[in-house]
């Protein structure tokens, strides 16, 4: 029976592909790539009307099964229409692109190898493409000459989150002006999405470097590669740098910076006087929330730890959080013995940077305020669960890592739909030793 019904979707789909052909010839005819590019793509058309998006579920599994169909039909679409654009000419200057569409923390452990690839190399053009929840933050970097924005529609990226969303005329139009600037280089320090494979296709350049899509329906468009296998446990800086290698970049450990400036600091002082804390007061900052709420430590243990370093250490608590994550705030404030102050929506991203570079310490999971308050060099207590201390916790003896004592069940932590498999979660094992915590802050004062 299941063999039946897929061999019905393959047939309906292959069906639906042969219905769009047409479509596609006239793209092909109308953007430069004539009957030429309708033969080169006779067979992979060919195959698709055979198997349907077989090959693209096969590839991207995961990805597809989380995301609507309709999504990768978008992609599909639009990467046919990306392949089959007429190519500029090959400019003189050096142009690099590196896709960076993750949240935060990916943006901030990008930075440090490309101020140093910049420092080697200034008359390069480096821009960076990112998704709207990183572009504010993206453009106050002076290693980037332009941040492109992108918001696929795909609930991996976006979150839910479609405000900034083109339309699919629109996203083709984005890969019209993509494919226009002539990229020398491009760089992809991570495994590639399907909806990327329309980005590579439409930017088109003479070199990649990084993790590539492996997807032999669409031949790489670029003439060279270096080409590495994901490493999910070298630190995600120095990984960057590894991918940037063929450049010159020296392979050493790179540390995170964010740009703060003076007004920053003085909103967030202004902010603190309000909850009557002084300049100078100690205080800690908890931020229970994350990207998805397998990674969430419970509320109730940082309500422990709060009331521990509130009594034995005499700090104020703040509890910090998007807006989103509000109510995850006040659960954690209410559940406190001791007075805490929910910031909980009320801080943008400079605000919260500076009120955690002049905090006592951050206590949070594998978050974006994480990686802002190692950015600014807080000290840091950190609780990991189904992702990879190695790859994205802090460094350093300023920073406590805590791992969970049962092991993963093996969750899709990256996809906001996906649903954590443990039982318990494995978040839920990782103990708050307080002794070990005791010792850690000794070592971090002193």
């Amino acid at each position: 029976m299941r063999r039946f019904f897929t061999g019905l979707l393959h047939g309906l789909e292959g069906l639906a592909v042969l219905l769009v052909l047409p479509g596609l010839i006239i793209v092909a005819l109308l953007s430069g790539a004539g009957w030429r590019g309708v033969v080169r793509a006779g067979p992979r058309w060919r195959r698709f009307i055979a198997r349907g998006l077989c090959d693209f579920r096969e590839r991207w599994w995961l990805q597809a099964r989380l995301e609507s169909p309709w999504c990768l039909w978008r992609y599909f679409l639009l990467t046919e229409c990306a392949t089959l654009m007429e190519r500029p000419p090959r400019r003189a200057e050096d142009r690099l692109l590196l896709l960076r569409l993750g949240h935060i923390g990916d943006l901030l452990h990008a930075v440090p190898a490309v101020r140093e690839f910049k420092k080697q190399h200034p008359a390069t053009v480096v821009d960076i493409l990112v998704g709207p929840w990183s572009a504010a933050l993206a453009r106050k970097f002076d290693c980037f000459d332009e941040v492109l924005v992108w918001n696929p529609r795909v609930v991996q990226f976006n979150r839910g989150h479609r405000e900034a969303a083109r339309g699919f005329w629109g996203e083709l139009s984005f890969l019209r002006r993509l494919a226009n600037r002539a990229y020398r280089v491009v760089v992809s320090a991570a495994p590639l999405h399907f909806c990327e494979l329309a980005l590579l296709q439409a930017a088109c350049p003479w070199e990649f470097w990084g993790v590539p899509p492996e997807f032999p329906l669409y031949p790489p468009p670029w003439e060279t590669e270096r080409v590495l296998p994901f490493d999910s446990r070298m630190c995600e800086a120095d990984w960057v740098g590894a991918c940037l290698a063929p450049a010159g970049l020296p392979s050493r450990p790179y540390a995170l910076e964010y740009p703060l400036d003076e007004a920053a600091r003085a909103g967030a002082r202004r902010m603190l006087s309000g909850f009557d804390i002084p300049e100078g007061e100690r205080y800690a900052v908890l931020a229970p929330g994350a990207g998805w709420p397998g990674k969430q430590w419970p509320a109730a243990r940082f309500a422990e730890v709060g009331d521990w370093l509130a009594s034995k250490k005499g700090w104020r608590i703040l509890v910090a959080g998007s807006p989103g994550e509000r109510a995850l705030c006040e659960e954690v404030c209410g559940a406190m013995r001791a007075p805490a102050v929910n910031l909980g929506g009320r801080t943008g991203l400079d605000e919260l940077a500076a009120i955690l570079e002049s905090g006592a310490l951050f206590v949070g999971n594998d978050s974006g305020p994480m990686h802002i308050a190692a950015a600014v060099g807080a000290p840091t207590v950190t609780f990991w669960g189904p992702t990879f201390p190695e790859k994205w916790a802090p460094r350093g003896p300023r920073h406590l890592a805590l791992r969970p004592a049962a092991p993963c069940a093996g969750c899709i932590y990256w996809h906001p739909r996906a649903v954590c498999t443990g039982t318990p979660p494995c978040i839920e094992s990782v103990v708050s030793d307080l002794k070990e915590l005791e010792k850690f802050l000794q070592k971090a004062a002193g």
